[in-house]
């Protein structure tokens, strides 16, 4: 879809960024060349903007013929120390902007997690307040959580001490084990990391030994059955809009307990309580971010949709990934068009939200999408590059098609029995397992020989007002809170 095929609503915000960018210079920062720096010089320029040049933390990867400096040299990409190099810049890195930009006009476009203001007293557009930050850390949220009134599964929050988390690990364990979530206090966390699935006991001391240094508290939770979901919402001065539901396609390994983020699917169709409940979870999250820090932009709330109820597990208050607009609106300036409301530009940051929820659901439903990419281990790599795979999975019979490329398997369209709309994570744990890959879907209930964790093995969703240490009733017994989820987290 052009330009010329928008909605009247989308066409109307893709002039009004014409307006804000036509001929302004402007420094992209990026924390890895690639593909998706490649989009941004694309979008930066689609709206009259000129692109000066790009400071990157990583990747060798170059964006056509616009400039780049490499703010880590050949050191690896670590987000710590990119953000360091932007707050303290190098004298390279000073010398670099002077020659660009002598006579220092230039904005500089922030990346979803730049705090700094300035890069060398150049202005940042669209950065991310510190103190929108920290509610990123899966040990802090659920004060979030439980002033805007989320109902959250029982977990419990701890220092990284083995006794301690193994005391909390028996209690919480309803028989598959407990997930283990790092703090955000040495670095980000995002894609399934700093995140360790334990089914007994003789795992928790060497998951405490590999964490030592790398965090300092944990968040323990029962190992939840269900669909990973995420919800991306959008907070203006006018309020909060939500979007639609998606798929985090999340596998899982028995083998080394780690879960591998393969991407997302806006294919997934949740029933209308389920799709409901997930979005009340994001329209109260928004409307608490906005109260509390006075939020702006797209934020995303993370969870598991299980047959008791839809529990949040992380918030991300920044734009990520999965909304699904790109192949809706190919030509749309998603991130931009973000980053100015984030940056309260008063024509967007007045945009009513109920206007921007229904064109975005409306189009984004309207073109179900896959981005499915599976990395494969050199050994696992065969001579197939692709084809359609008929795959059974709890006796419904589907048809995925897929590619390899660069030593991935990606994942292009699923179609059968079950609709377009089909759960995408039992799909691609099938074909894996004809790589020869041991994976396993989330929504499948792990079998295991053992499983030492085991304590009473009953566990209830913790409401607002609740004291999750108080010891929770067997799941489904007579007025069981458990029980009760359903209608309350649904």
């Amino acid at each position: 879809m052009t330009r010329s095929q928008l909605p009247a609503p989308a066409a109307a915000w893709a002039a009004g960024l014409d307006r804000l960018w036509s001929g302004r210079p402007l420094v992209l920062l990026v924390e890895r060349l690639g593909t998706t720096t490649d989009a941004l010089v694309r979008e930066a320029e689609s709206v009259g903007a000129r692109v000066l040049g790009v400071v990157a933390g990583g990747g060798t990867a170059r964006p056509g013929a616009v400039p780049v400096f490499h703010a880590l040299g050949a050191a690896g990409f670590d987000r710590t120390a990119f953000a360091r190099a932007l707050t303290a810049p190098s004298p390279a890195l000073r010398q670099w902007f002077d020659v660009l930009d002598p006579e220092g006009a230039a904005l500089v476009l922030a990346t979803n997690q730049t705090e700094a203001a300035t890069v060398c007293e150049r202005p940042v557009h669209g950065r991310r307040l510190p103190s929108w930050a920290v509610w990123e850390d899966k040990t802090l949220v659920d004060k979030l959580w439980q002033q805007a009134g989320v109902p959250t599964a029982p977990h419990r929050v701890t220092t990284l001490d083995e006794e301690r988390i193994r005391e909390h690990a028996q209690d919480l364990d309803a028989g598959a084990g407990v997930v283990l979530a790092m703090d955000s206090s040495t670095g980000h966390r995002g894609d399934s990391l700093g995140l360790a699935w334990l089914h007994n006991a003789d795992q928790i001391g060497p998951a405490v030994r590999a964490w030592h240094g790398r965090t300092h508290k944990v968040r323990i939770t029962p190992y939840l059955s269900g669909v990973p979901y995420s919800v991306l919402g959008l907070v203006t001065a006018g309020g909060v809009a939500v979007f639609d539901p998606i798929e985090i396609v999340t596998l899982r390994s028995a083998r080394d307990r780690r879960f591998v983020f393969c991407g997302s699917a806006t294919t997934w169709r949740p029933g209308p309580d389920v799709a409901d409940a997930i979005r009340d979870q994001a329209a109260r999250a928004g409307a608490e971010l906005a109260a509390r820090n006075g939020y702006r932009g797209m934020f995303s709330v993370d969870g598991i949709s299980t047959p008791d109820g839809c529990f949040p597990t992380e918030l991300n208050p920044r734009q990520a990934s999965g909304l699904g607009l790109r192949a809706a609106w190919p030509d749309f300036p998603v991130y931009l068009f973000n980053r100015a409301i984030q940056a309260g530009v008063p024509e967007f940051d007045t945009l009513r939200p109920a206007e921007v929820e229904h064109q975005i659901r409306r189009a984004t439903a309207a073109r179900p999408s896959l981005s499915v990419r599976l990395p494969l281990p050199a050994g696992r790599r065969t001579g197939r590059s692709g084809g359609a795979t008929r795959v059974l999975v709890s006796g419904t019979t589907h048809w995925a098609e897929w590619a390899v490329t660069d030593g991935s398997l990606t994942l292009r369209h699923i179609s059968g029995d079950a609709g377009p709309h089909a759960v995408t994570g039992p799909v691609l744990a099938r074909l894996a397992d004809s790589f020869g890959l041991d994976l396993h879907s989330h929504d499948t209930r792990p079998v295991l020989e053992r499983s030492s964790l085991l304590g009473r093995g009953d566990w209830c969703c913790v409401f607002p007002g609740d004291n999750p240490r108080t010891p929770g009733r067997k799941a489904g017994g007579p007025g069981s809170p458990a029980r009760t989820s359903r209608s309350r987290a649904q």
